[in-house]
């Protein structure tokens, strides 16, 4: 008895052990799913506390924002795609998408992915 309660005590253990690794690593801000969470009509700050982080990529290249007659608009580069949101002359959201990338997925993320975190 005392053996099967060491047993499931470790297995246990070692399930949680692999678990919440998985669970504490930080996932990529740049994703469809924060382009699902904007939504048109919001704002630059709505969307700058959506993804996490100011315009940009996250290699170094030029800053994200650019600007047209009667739009203005901010990308976001991240390891599996790219985020690209426009504003109206008011700044509020007129367009949204999002670009994945050609980066294969990870296992890690597979894993992920398939328990939802």
């Amino acid at each position: 008895m005392q053996k099967r309660i060491a047993l499931l005590t470790l297995t246990i253990f070692l399930v949680l052990a692999l678990a919440v690794p998985l669970w504490l690593i930080p996932r990529d801000p740049i994703s469809q799913a924060s382009v699902d969470a904007i939504q048109l009509g919001m704002s630059k700050d709505d969307v700058a506390a959506i993804i996490g982080r100011p315009a940009g990529y996250v290699d170094s290249s030029p800053k994200g924002e650019y600007t047209l007659p009667g739009e203005t608009g901010q990308s976001w580069g991240g390891t599996d795609g790219s985020i690209t949101v426009a504003y109206d002359s008011h700044g509020k959201v007129n367009f949204k998408h999002y670009q994945a990338g050609c980066r294969e997925i990870s296992f890690l993320d597979r894993i992920r992915n398939w328990l939802s975190w």
